[in-house]
């Protein structure tokens, strides 16, 4: 049975104390950021959290009620939805004031359709 050769031996093309030099990652000195090595401080500036954005939440529940109310109950869904609309705007939300004006459009027109289809009906 034969051994393979002494990993050791003078014959090895890199001889111990012989760094390595081709295609070093760091140079002597130089380590990875991250945690520090035991002894040193933490570095200094501390985590800051990603600023929120404003959820759209209530604006698009205002838009939502808005075109509801071109259909269904012009004064409660269109009212609903411009209150939605201006609590949202009052929280800083981008839709704020789409969701005002679809309301706004959805309780004007959904009162005038529902006048158009009540006066067909009953002939008045």
């Amino acid at each position: 049975m034969s051994y393979p050769q002494d990993p050791y031996s003078s014959d090895q093309p890199y001889q111990q104390g012989q760094p390595y030099q081709q295609g070093q990652p760091y140079q002597q000195g130089q380590y990875p950021q991250g945690q520090p090595y035991p002894g040193q401080p933490y570095p200094q500036g501390g985590y800051e959290p990603k600023q929120q954005t404003p959820s759209n939440t209530l604006s698009i529940i205002g838009i939502v009620l808005g075109c509801v109310a071109f259909l269904f109950c012009p004064p409660l869904f269109g009212i609903g939805g411009i209150v939605c609309g201006v609590i949202a705007n009052s929280k800083g939300e981008r839709l704020a004031k789409v969701a005002i004006g679809v309301s706004a459009a959805g309780l004007v027109l959904g009162m005038i359709i529902g006048f158009l289809v009540f006066q067909g009906t009953y002939g008045m």
